[in-house]
Formats: structure tokens, sequence, C-alpha cells
């Protein structure tokens, strides 16, 4: 691939975005905009999928991510939610449902912000956001040589991979399968993959620390409406925000991990998509509630499989279906469902051996589980991929 093609790429990616937006305005003509909208997130999920298999895989496996989860944004526009925010383009700032309602940019804060900025924003100063940008700058270089050291261990201890699938070879023969070796090369990929979206979630916060920087140095630059809005905005991430993890590696159940230690980028979307409408059908129906809660629990899981699904035939193409690589993605969120079902949430007072030896049970867990997720990454080569084409490899230097 060369440096052209994958440009040309990241920049032809966004456009069906784009003109998704455009037609939230007055612009488009109100009895044309749904069938545009089908269509651009038609061709959102497209341009990827063309594309499936032939240039870098972690550059495919940032677009298929962006153009899934802005497809799921977009369906979700379609169906008639996240209206208020006026305009497509201002939910793609919205992703995470713990945030703090109060300061979300809706159009009303956009058309009825207070005129002052410098009112709205005394207890920020630049001093206190400089100190923040550095913070959060040496954390994100921490971060990356990280992932640079947990990458190049990933590259150093591959290894080929049997033919079976890892969930096959389990049920027909568990102790050959659990070997020492394959369960911690499983864990420590599970780890980069971590570690990487960590690293994404820093540049973006590093990147938001700049911004309202420059706010604060040059007032005035936007309408007073704008920059008290992004003011708002840019300190609710900074400051208020919980992170995105709330260290998963301590879940004492699976319900503690999918619901509260793991990130909530995708929740209400799987809500609005899934959830919602499973929900809704069922109580028309006459289900039960406890048939009703199950489905919807069964319904977002598979849908964060698909989406995961998507994904990975973007990275591997062909491989998706020619060495046994689709699918088991979706096995192994099924299986989560199933096991989320069965949790048990802890109490407080529980004493704290209780906890860690749930949280040691939870681990072997994971480390049982997580084969299944990442061995169809290892099938399709993407492990061997450069995590980091744009910095040269600290680790390999010296290595």
């Amino acid at each position: 691939m060369s440096l052209a093609e994958a440009t040309a790429f990241t920049f032809i990616c966004p456009i069906p975005t784009l003109l998704f937006s455009l037609t939230t305005t007055d612009l488009v003509p109100t009895w044309a905009r749904t069938a545009l909208q089908i269509l651009l997130l038609c061709l959102d999920l497209y341009i990827p999928f063309y594309v499936r298999g032939r240039y870098d895989p972690y550059l495919l496996s940032v677009a298929g991510t962006a153009c899934i989860a802005i497809g799921m944004k977009m369906l979700v526009w379609i169906s008639g939610g996240e209206r208020e925010k006026g305009n497509f383009f201002w939910t793609l700032w919205f992703w995470r449902e713990e945030m703090p309602r109060r300061e979300v940019m809706t159009k009303e804060d956009i058309n009825g912000a207070d005129s002052d900025p410098q009112q709205k924003n005394k207890t920020m100063t630049e001093a206190n956001v400089s100190f923040i940008l550095c913070i959060r700058f040496w954390i994100l270089l921490f971060k990356l040589i990280l992932l640079d050291l947990l990458d190049t261990i990933l590259k150093r201890t591959a290894v080929a991979t049997p033919s079976q699938p890892y969930l096959l070879r389990l049920l027909h023969a568990p102790y050959e399968t659990l070997t020492a070796h394959t369960l911690l090369h499983s864990l420590l990929f599970a780890s980069v993959l971590y570690v990487q979206m960590l690293c994404y979630y820093e540049v973006f916060t590093v990147l938001f620390a700049f911004t309202l920087l420059l706010l604060l140095r040059n007032p005035g630059r936007l309408s007073p409406q704008y920059e008290v809005a992004a003011h708002h905005y840019l300190i609710v991430h900074l400051v208020t925000a919980p992170s995105l993890f709330s260290a998963p590696y301590l879940s004492s159940s699976s319900r503690d991990l999918w619901s509260h230690r793991w990130h909530q980028m995708f929740t209400p979307l799987f809500r609005r998509l899934a959830r919602d409408p499973t929900a809704r059908t069922l109580d028309v129906l006459g289900a039960p509630a406890w048939l009703r809660a199950s489905a919807s629990r069964l319904a977002v899981f598979t849908l964060s499989g698909l989406m995961h699904e998507y994904i990975l035939l973007v990275i591997c193409g062909t491989a998706w279906w020619d060495q046994g690589v689709g699918g088991w993605q979706t096995v192994f969120f099924l299986i989560q469902a199933v096991a989320v079902a069965t949790a048990r949430e802890g109490g407080k007072q529980e004493r704290s051996l209780v906890m860690w030896i749930k949280v040691a049970v939870m681990m072997a867990w994971i480390v049982v589980m997580v084969p299944i997720f990442i061995e169809p990454y290892v099938r399709s080569g993407y492990h061997l991929a450069k995590r980091l084409p744009l910095i040269p490899s600290l680790v390999e230097a010296v290595w």
C-alpha cells in the first residue's frame, strides 16, 4: 500500500458522514432525506468493505471501527433518535452514556448560552489547562511505549495456529488445548488491544486539552454561544468525565466487567438499536419480564458480535471465510451474554477475601475465554501488523 493510496482512503472514508450531516439541514428537502440517509449509511459501510484485506491491517481496523460506529449513529438518527442535537454532526461528539448531561452541547446550548465565555470558565485557567496538557501528553507517551513493548513481545512469541478453531479444540481436548503458551499469548494480544484503545483515548484527551488552551489564549475567535458550548464540552471531557475503563482486570463477575468496568462507548447505540426494540417487541407480544430482559441482553451482545465481525472482515478480507476466521467473535459475545445472565451482583458489604476470590475466578474465566475472541485476529495475521506505523519502534531499536 502506497502513501498516496492510504491518504486517499483516509480522506474518502469520512465523505458519507459529511454528506449525511448535510441531509440533516434545510439544504435537503424533507421528502428526500430518509432515502438519501439510508443510501449514505450503506455507502459508509461499503467503503471499508470494498477494500477489505487490501491495505495495512492497522489502517483498516481504524477505518472499519470508525465506519461501523458512525453507521450505527446514522441508523439511530434515521430511526428518530438524537434529533435534539439539531444536526447529525453534533451527535458524533457524544458517545458515552455516563457523561454529565448538564453540559451536553445541544441545540439549546448553542442558541441560548451565556454571551460571556470568560464568566463561564473562571475556574479553568490557562495554567490549569497547560498542566493538564503536559500530564496527558506524558501519559500518552508512556502508553505508546508500553504498547510498543507489548506489541514487540507479541510478535516475537507468535507461533503457528492449529487449523481447528480454539473452542472446538477446547471441547474435544481441553487439557491439550489449555496450554500456557496459548492462554498467555491470547492474554498478551488482548492486553495489546486494551492498551491500544487507551492510546486512542489519550490522543483525543491531548487534542481536547490543546484545543481548550487555544480557546483560552485566543478568546473571541468563535461566536459567544459556540465558545461557551465548546468550553463546556472540553472541560467536561478533561475534568468531569470518568475514565474510559475502570480496571477491567479487577472485575468480580461478567456483569461487573461488561456493565461497569469495560468501556461504555457504544452502550447508547446498543440500547437504541438492540435492547429497546427487542424489549418493546416482546412487551407487545405479552412476554414475561424475565424473557424481555434475557432477550434484550442477548440482542445487545449479538449486535456487539456482529460489529466486531464487520471490523474483522474489513481487516482480513477473504480470510474471514477461507481460514475459519468469521463467526467466532459473535460466539464469544453470545457466551458472554449467558455469563452475564447467570452472574449475581456482589453486595457492597461483601468481605474483601470473598471479593478477591471472585476476582481470581473471573480472571481465570477471562483467560480461558479470551482466545475465542483473539484467535480470529491471529488467523488473519493482524497480530503481525505494525501497531505504530507513524513513529519509530523504540523497543525494536534496543531489543
